[in-house]
Parts: structure tokens; C-alpha cells; sequence
């Protein structure tokens, strides 16, 4: 399979005990976060550290440390998605340069801000029932790294049409 790297909402929602979070959770035999994500999900922490800790622990994420690469890749997004209008936030960016420079597919039901082609949206909250899940995609069967169109990955000289208006 391929490696996929989560995003915090992704991880929150597993923590609430929403089941297509956990399902996407465990589903995959390559599971990663970047560093962002993990300073997101733990500074959310309250007295429960340990146990949120211990829950990041059970899924084995490969933790990816921020580099330059990574930092480039960021900015650019960043940068892009002001001149398209919509300002991604920073600690987005950051995932999905992350998510670029490792060749991962991105987990996230944040569909607003990530929307390069290797971005999975598994499940959506019901706006008036956050207990409720619209619009669920399970995961898929097999999904390989060498599946993924190389084309998103000339994010930096090409032209990327803007998050879907909404």
C-alpha cells in the first residue's frame, strides 16, 4: 500500500470515537503524520496527555519531521493559495508539503483547504449532527504510490486550480 500521511481533523475524530476515522485509521499499513500534526493533536491534549499519547502510539505513525524541502514545498502552497484568493493556512501548508515531498496520499476531511489530486476525503460530519457522517467513501481496496499521478508533483511550476468554492 501506500504511505499516507493524516490530517489533525482526521486524528481528533478518531480521538471523539467517530468510526469511518478509526476504520481510515486502521486500514492502513503505512500510516504517517508530520510534526505539525502531532504538536496540534497533543497541544489539544488536557489532563489526558498520556492517553492521547499511548493513542498515537497504537497506530505506529511514522512522525515526519519538517525540512527544507518540506519548508519550500509549504511556502509555495502558501503562497499560491494567497494569490488564488484563498489563504491556506499555515499548519495546512506544512501537511500538505509534507504530503507532496514524501509522495503520500493525504487523509483529511478538510476538502476546503487540500485539494491536490492526492488527497483522500473519506467521510464528511453532518453540519447539524457532528455524530452523523455524510458522503462516506470506506477505504479502498489496494492503493499504490506508483497509482498516484506524478503531475501533482509539479505543483511548483505549474499553474493549480483553486479549492472548490463553497
Amino acid at each position: 500500500m501506500a504511505l499516507v500521511l493524516f490530517d489533525t481533523n482526521i486524528l481528533i475524530d478518531a480521538l471523539k470515537g467517530y468510526s469511518p476515522a478509526i476504520q481510515e485509521l486502521e486500514y492502513w499499513d503505512e500510516p504517517a503524520i508530520s510534526a505539525i500534526t502531532w504538536m496540534e493533536v497533543m497541544a489539544g491534549t488536557r489532563d489526558d496527555y498520556d492517553e492521547v499519547l499511548g493513542f498515537l502510539n497504537s497506530f505506529g505513525f511514522e512522525i515526519i519531521q519538517t525540512n527544507e524541502a518540506i519548508m519550500i514545498a509549504s511556502m509555495e502552497i502558501r503562497r499560491m493559495s494567497i494569490r488564488m484568493g484563498h489563504k491556506v493556512a499555515l499548519p495546512d501548508a506544512i501537511i500538505m508539503g509534507t504530503g507532496i515531498f514524501r509522495r503520500a496520499i493525504i487523509i483529511t476531511r478538510n476538502k476546503k483547504d487540500f485539494f491536490t489530486p492526492n488527497v483522500r476525503i473519506p467521510y464528511e460530519l453532518k453540519s447539524t449532527n457532528p455524530m452523523e457522517f455524510i458522503n462516506t467513501d470506506p477505504p479502498p481496496g489496494l492503493v499504490s504510490s506508483a497509482s498516484l499521478d506524478d503531475t501533482w508533483l509539479d505543483l511548483f511550476t505549474t499553474t493549480v486550480p483553486g479549492p472548490p468554492q463553497g
